[in-house]
């Protein structure tokens, strides 16, 4: 699969356009469209791509369908760990909030 194909595929998996994923990166559709059809992509240009997608950009030269998805599920696995750490750390501060407020409690009782 080429990227431009790769990229087609994962707006849609985004539920985005190529024009809102254009408007992202800043770049017209147009330029978008003549970039991949003569093969003329920058790397830059590409990362930007990969950053709103959210997907790394070796993703872009995987083989095969398989690969996009097994990418985006590591993606979203550290995204997940990610969010995890941060609800440990609020459950932490949560707690010592709690108690201090009862400490406060049994000295004020």
């Amino acid at each position: 699969m080429d990227i431009h194909k790769k990229i087609k595929e994962l707006v849609k998996i985004r539920n985005t356009t190529i024009s809102g994923l254009c408007q992202k990166i800043g770049m017209t559709e147009s330029g978008f469209n003549f970039s991949m059809k003569n093969n003329t992509l920058k790397i830059e240009t590409l990362q930007k791509i990969a950053e709103v997608l959210e997907m790394p950009v070796c993703c872009f030269f995987e083989d095969g369908e398989t690969d996009i998805s097994q990418s985006m599920q590591k993606n979203e696995i550290e995204i997940l760990k990610k969010i995890r750490g941060q609800l440990e750390a609020l459950l932490i501060i949560y707690m010592t909030y709690w108690d201090r407020h009862k400490n406060q409690e049994v000295k004020n009782g």
